[in-house]
C-alpha cells in the first residue's frame, strides 16, 4: 500500500505533492456540465447582491471563476496550497483574488460565503478544519461543500 495518502496530512509534505501535480496540469479543467451545475447550486442558493466568496482550495481557479459568474458584484477570492496553482489561477482568472493558503492577508478577511469542491476529503480534521475557519466567516456566512460520490 502506498504512503502518499498519509503523506497528505502532513502540511509541508501535502504542499509538495500537490505542487508537482500542479506543475503538470492537475485539475486544469472541469466538464462545462459540472460547472453549469454548480453555477445553479450558488444561485440557488438565494444569497445577496454583494458580498465576499472564498474558495478553498481552489486549484487552478476554475470553480472561484464559477462563483465570480454566480455572484457577479461579489468580491471572490481563491486560496490553494500549492503557490503554482495559486500563479496559474492569478493568470488565467485576473478578475478573482488569490492567495497561498498560509498568506496572512487571506486569514485577516471575512466571507460571507464559503465553497469548497472536492477538498474536505482531503483533510485530516475535519473539525480542525472548520475550527480554523470559523474565523474568517462573517456572522451570516453561508457554505458550500462539494464531495466526490
Amino acid at each position: 500500500m502506498s504512503q502518499v495518502p498519509n503523506l497528505l496530512y502532513e502540511k509541508v509534505a501535502a504542499s509538495q505533492f500537490y505542487e508537482e501535480r500542479y506543475t503538470h496540469g492537475y485539475m486544469d479543467e472541469w466538464p462545462v456540465e459540472k460547472k453549469q451545475r454548480v453555477f445553479s447550486l450558488i444561485r440557488q442558493l438565494d444569497l445577496p447582491a454583494r458580498g465576499k466568496a472564498l474558495d478553498i482550495g481552489c486549484g487552478n481557479g476554475v470553480f472561484t471563476d464559477v462563483i465570480q459568474q454566480a455572484l457577479p458584484g461579489w468580491e471572490v477570492y481563491g486560496a490553494e496550497i500549492s503557490p503554482t496553482a495559486v500563479a496559474h489561477a492569478r493568470e488565467r482568472y485576473p478578475q478573482c483574488q488569490f492567495f497561498v493558503a498560509s498568506d496572512e492577508r487571506i486569514k485577516t478577511q471575512q466571507f460571507d460565503f464559503i465553497f469548497s469542491h472536492h477538498v474536505l476529503e482531503h483533510v485530516y480534521n475535519v473539525d480542525d478544519f472548520f475550527t480554523e475557519l470559523q474565523p474568517q466567516c462573517s456572522a451570516a456566512a453561508r457554505m458550500l461543500h462539494i464531495c466526490p460520490c
